[in-house]
């Protein structure tokens, strides 16, 4: 089985625009190492069990950021256009906060 591109593209977004720390950062690399080991650098896919332990892996470091509503991303029917949504907003009040 082949992990869903939304628990990348929701990884990247969270390290991108969302505060973290040190420890987080070293948790977001060790989980992203995992992802590209298992998954693009391998030519077979995924057991169920290695699929749903790594998923479980990435709810676990979602839950470290308290402002984010993972199930609402994750349940919805394009989770991709959801969080480019999100960065879309970010990147607008980002803007706004330069100026």
């Amino acid at each position: 089985m082949e992990l869903d591109n939304g628990y990348i593209v929701l990884l990247d977004y969270l390290y991108k625009y969302e505060p973290i720390n040190d420890d987080i950062e070293k948790q977001y690399w060790e989980l992203k190492n995992e992802i590209f080991s298992k998954c693009l650098h391998n030519d077979k896919l995924l057991e169920i069990y290695e699929l749903k332990k790594l998923e479980e892996r990435i709810f676990d470091f979602c839950l470290l950021f308290k402002n984010i509503d993972y199930y609402a991303i994750i349940k919805h029917k394009n989770p991709v256009m959801y969080i480019s949504y999100l960065s879309h907003l970010k990147e607008k009040l980002m803007l706004k906060k330069s100026f």
